[in-house]
């Protein structure tokens, strides 16, 4: 297996392993069910959208610090999920095609 194998491959795998750590870290970060059955889907999902705020109302005080590192990670691996898509868009666009011959 030569270099380029292995570049390609590790593009192939990046996006999987970083869904596996976005899944293990929103595992050890998140809220736990019991947290989850005392609110309503709505406010639940409200907690994912990255810049809202309304979510602050409907959620108890004593609930409020783990729900924004909740966030603050699901954010983190959002933003490291596009920045990876649009690597992986240049790196098949302008190296991949070149280094293999095609169009």
């Amino acid at each position: 297996m030569n270099g380029v194998d292995l570049l390609d491959r590790a593009v192939l795998l990046s996006l999987p392993l970083l869904g596996l750590c976005w899944m293990a870290a929103l595992f050890l970060t998140g809220p736990p069910p019991r947290i989850h059955k005392l609110y309503s889907f709505k406010v639940r999902m409200l907690w994912i959208l990255p810049f809202s705020t309304r979510w602050r109302a409907n959620t108890a005080p004593e609930h409020v610090e783990m729900i924004e590192r909740f966030r603050g990670w699901e954010f983190g691996f959002l933003v490291a999920s596009v920045v990876l898509a649009f690597l992986q868009f240049a790196y098949f666009k302008f190296f991949f095609l070149s280094l293999h011959s095609l169009p």
